[in-house]
């Protein structure tokens, strides 16, 4: 609170600033290098800065934290979205993605609401999120790498191995003869 305003402005700016600096291009590398692997390791270094924000020794330190957040954002909202929708049936899309958006849009609801009548406590708040954060860190690593993605790279067997990965997720099997892959129809 001893802070002056403009140093808590900068501080709150500096996540758009990271978001805006990485908007255009850091979404690409999902379809350069992958979206799983791009978001399990965003989410290892997101699970880091959360606790920079958590022990931040100066404001110095939280602004520098706060614009690599909003940097690696554009992988947790464009590619993680991107990624989420590519593993969901076709009849599940638009109903999930516009749950997954009115939820992105709750937080700020749900922060307003905590620190009205909750707590006044940020430390709290920021540690919920840091279990969301370790909850993801976690159970990324057991999802296959996006299976559209794999189609359009050529990477067959891959492909197979997520196709089946997925299929054992909802109790089905694949009958690999319906199938035929190859260069062409990637094209």
């Amino acid at each position: 609170m001893c802070w002056p305003k403009v140093q808590i402005g900068l501080v709150s700016s500096m996540f758009f600033f990271g978001w805006s600096a990485t908007l255009l291009w850091m979404p690409r590398l999902g379809d350069i290098y992958g979206r799983k692997w791009l978001i399990a390791y965003n989410n290892l270094i997101c699970f880091a800065l959360y606790l920079g924000v958590l022990f931040a020794p100066n404001i110095y330190f939280l602004a520098t934290v706060i614009f690599l957040w909003g940097f690696f954002n554009s992988i947790r909202t464009n590619v993680t979205f991107l990624y989420m929708m590519e593993l969901m049936p076709t009849k599940n899309k638009a109903f999930i993605g516009t749950f997954w958006n009115c939820c992105e849009g709750l937080i700020n609801l749900f922060a307003t609401f905590f620190f009205m009548k909750i707590s006044t406590n940020w430390f709290d708040f920021t540690a919920i999120g840091l279990c969301f954060q370790v909850f993801a860190c976690c159970t990324v690593w057991f999802l296959p790498e996006s299976p559209i993605y794999l189609l359009k790279r050529g990477r067959f067997d891959e492909l197979k191995a997520a196709l089946q990965q997925v299929a054992s997720y909802n109790d089905s099997v694949l009958d690999w003869d319906a199938y035929s892959f190859t260069t062409k129809e990637v094209e």
